[in-house]
């Protein structure tokens, strides 16, 4: 009983989660060519992503071996600034990929828009594909629309 309270409970979560990052393409209205544009800015965004939250998880590793040793201040002022390069590096590629997503925009759409629209500076946001796949709703309304809960 418990686990199938809990499943539920999870499942229930993701669906409200889904909805919520559909929500902002909604919102703004974007047209077909829009979501294809960002649907393909979105699937590069995944892919560095990988690579560069695996930089900086390497670079933390690094730190926490090298900081347990005999290294020298230097050697561990040194690999702490690996990791903030490889953090700065990560956080600069994800406001590149909101300019990115933001160049497609009508000015219209950018008077609406936020970076922290459906997840996108977490780098969470549905594709705009999915979305339109899910059967979304382009309409200027509420911005309230119902997704088919498809990741």
């Amino acid at each position: 009983m418990k686990k199938t309270l809990l499943l539920l409970v999870i499942l229930a979560t993701m669906l409200f989660a889904e909805t919520g990052k559909e929500a902002w393409m909604d919102e703004l209205g974007l047209s077909d060519e829009q979501i294809e544009k960002i649907d393909g800015l979105s699937t590069q965004w995944q892919k560095d992503r990988i690579d560069l939250e695996a930089s900086v998880k390497k670079a933390q590793l690094s730190l926490d071996e090298t900081i347990k040793g005999d290294a020298s201040r230097a050697e561990l002022e040194k690999t702490f600034e690996n990791l903030s390069d490889a953090k700065m590096a990560y956080e600069k590629a994800q406001f590149e990929h909101v300019l990115d997503v933001r160049d497609e925009l009508t000015d219209a759409q950018k008077e609406k828009f936020t970076p922290n629209m459906g997840g996108i500076m977490k780098g969470q946001h549905k594709s705009a594909s999915s979305a339109k796949g899910c059967g979304a709703k382009r309409s200027t309304g509420s911005g309230m629309h119902q997704g088919c809960g498809k990741h």
